[in-house]
C-alpha cells in the first residue's frame, strides 16, 4: 500500500509540474500575437452575438496597449497579423471575431482551426 501512496504522490506532482513548465511557457515566453490572440479571445468569450461563436470586443488598441503590449504600435503589429490570417476584422473601436473557438486555438496552440 505504501508504494501505491507514493506513487500517486510522485504522479500528482508530476502533472503539477507540468502544467507550471507549461503556464510558465505560454505566459511568459509566448509571442506577443498570441498573448494578444488569448486576451481578444477571453474577452470574445464575454461578449458573443447571439448563440454564435461570433464576437464584438469593444476596444481600442490604445487600450489594448496599455494591457500589457507596451507601445501602441507592439499591439497594431499584432492585431494587424491576426486580422491577415482571418482570425479577427477590426472595425473602429472594435474588434469583430468570426470565430472565438478559432482564436482561442490559435492563442493557445498556434494552430487555426478550418472555418466551419
Amino acid at each position: 500500500m505504501v508504494d501505491f501512496v507514493e506513487g500517486e504522490a510522485f504522479a500528482t506532482v508530476s502533472n503539477h509540474v507540468r502544467a507550471l513548465v507549461r503556464w510558465h511557457f505560454l505566459i511568459e515566453l509566448d509571442d506577443d500575437e498570441r498573448r494578444l490572440a488569448r486576451l481578444i479571445a477571453h474577452m470574445g468569450e464575454a461578449n458573443r452575438v447571439g448563440d454564435k461563436d461570433e464576437a464584438i470586443v469593444q476596444m481600442t488598441q490604445e487600450e489594448l496597449s496599455r494591457l500589457g503590449f507596451g507601445a501602441r504600435h507592439r499591439a497594431r503589429r499584432g492585431l494587424k497579423s491576426l486580422q491577415d490570417q482571418g482570425l479577427i476584422e477590426l472595425q473602429y473601436g472594435q474588434i469583430f471575431i468570426p470565430s472565438v473557438a478559432r482564436l482561442r486555438e490559435y492563442g493557445f496552440d498556434g494552430s487555426i482551426l478550418p472555418l466551419p
